[in-house]
């Protein structure tokens, strides 16, 4: 870990190291506590699979008797350096709590649509503080790992007849979740914004 980091992420290249235990229920409470500790020592993030399926939130109380983010919150491993991939079974607390702790949620709607995991809770996040970032999963999962493809998937099927058209996503939501929040996931501070002295990454689209 240590030479990873002194090769690729200290010496700010385009390359970082995350530590990115693949999910917790897989994980002993040891091995995401030393994640969590070397995240915050080594100034890196947290990158992890968190309730993608209504399973895993039934194992969560199973093993340690609440829901997954209030056990990952006790571990010291729920703060602004984390990235909780597809977060789609997350309990209204513990939304709440992760927009108290400044956690990230990264939206796979292809993947998630694919294995039927369910459609995360996006408007809720974003009640709550919670940024949510884009993503694409393993090509293995989502077919793709176009971005575009993502977004479009994310505009759409978050506009259900059941909810108010006030509701739904709009064309802006996506494009805050590859711009201003899709940056947070990787705790980049000078992406997301066109503005002086930030970074300025622009695709032009005929």
């Amino acid at each position: 870990t240590v030479s990873l980091y002194e090769k690729w992420h200290a010496k700010r290249s385009r390359l970082h190291v995350f530590f990115g235990p693949s999910g917790p229920q897989r994980c002993s409470d040891a091995l995401l506590k030393e994640c969590g500790e070397r995240a915050r020592i080594l100034d890196t993030g947290f990158h992890t699979h968190v309730l993608e399926s209504k399973a895993q939130a039934r194992t969560a109380e199973a093993f340690y008797g609440k829901p997954m983010l209030f056990h990952l919150d006790g571990l010291g491993c729920l703060n602004e350096r984390t990235s909780m991939v597809h977060s789609v079974w997350l309990t209204d607390g513990e939304i709440k709590l992760a927009g108290e702790r400044g956690a990230v949620a990264v939206h796979n709607p292809a993947s998630n649509l694919l294995i039927g995991s369910g459609i995360a809770p996006v408007k809720k996040f974003r009640e709550a503080g919670v940024p949510v970032a884009l993503g694409t999963d393993g090509a293995n999962v989502s077919g793709s790992l176009s971005m575009f493809d993502s977004m479009k998937l994310a505009g759409l099927i978050h506009n259900r007849p059941d909810l108010p058209q006030e509701d739904w996503m709009q064309p802006e939501d996506v494009l805050r979740m590859v711009t201003h929040d899709g940056p947070k996931a990787f705790l980049e501070k000078d992406l997301g914004v066109i503005a002086p002295g930030q970074k300025a990454d622009l695709i032009l689209l005929n």
